[in-house]
């Protein structure tokens, strides 16, 4: 929403403040812009996700109604929900300048927490990640070695391969001051097997290596069970989640 025509500082996207309320009307003129430009162009179905922040910003009510809308933040895919149905193609709109750069509001996924992301050697905005996973060839790998939280769950904890090793230390740090988590997190927590999810959320804890393959296996997104929990080493619990002793680079 950063990117949006006329926002120029913080108050503008932050919800329940006065200029919020008055950006969410041009936001989501600009994405009725946007839906007709992809009409006339020949586009039969449009999908919008909304992706900033809590991803409840656009007015329903004032939507182009040959547009259908994903909103609400607990998407596996988080910014690109519905990238894997068989797109076409895919428009960012109103997307903001990455950490590092000049810009308006310029931040990767955290504000004031991360300064810089490179993929490939080079600064790598929010939409530039995003383009990486839309253009991206399946299988998604995802290496959560060290510390990954926040963003980086998001990225990785929803890809179709997770690898984690014995330094790995996992969690969404919102649920420590009592927020719901983003990027998908609770869609991970409230699909833990027994109370994993529940402990998680009302712990300060992170989740590490036996924690993270006994949760993400039985998730939902794969019926495993076959990894047994005794010792390190390069083991295989099913096609999709692998943990790796002594990670190098």
């Amino acid at each position: 929403m950063e990117g949006v025509t006329g926002v120029t500082w913080t108050d503008d996207v932050v919800a329940g403040t006065e200029p919020w309320q008055r950006f969410r009307r041009l936001f989501t003129g600009d994405v009725n812009a946007c839906v007709a430009g992809l009409h006339d162009a020949g586009a039969t179905d449009v999908v919008v996700n909304e992706a900033h922040s809590a991803q409840r910003n656009l007015l329903l009510e004032e939507l182009d109604p040959r547009a259908r809308m994903l909103t609400g933040r607990h998407k596996p895919l988080s910014m690109m929900q519905g990238v894997d149905s068989g797109v076409d193609g895919v428009v960012f709109l109103g997307y903001h300048t990455g950490a590092g750069e000049e810009g308006v509001l310029s931040h990767t996924y955290l504000e004031n927490s991360i300064t810089g992301v490179w993929l490939d050697g080079v600064r790598a905005s929010e939409g530039r990640l995003n383009a990486a996973l839309a253009s991206y060839p399946k299988p998604v790998v995802g290496l959560m070695d060290g510390i990954c939280m926040g963003g980086g769950v998001g990225i990785t904890a929803h890809g179709s391969h997770r690898v984690v090793t014995e330094r790995s230390k996992i969690g969404m740090p919102e649920v420590g001051i009592g927020f719901v988590p983003d990027v998908g997190g609770t869609y991970l927590l409230s699909r833990a097997p027994g109370e994993l999810g529940t402990h998680l959320v009302l712990s300060p804890r992170r989740a590490g290596i036996y924690d993270t393959l006994y949760g993400l296996c039985r998730s939902g997104r794969m019926q495993c069970g076959k990894y047994e929990m005794s010792g390190l080493g390069s083991e295989q619990c099913c096609g999709n989640c692998l943990v790796i002793s002594h990670l190098s680079y």
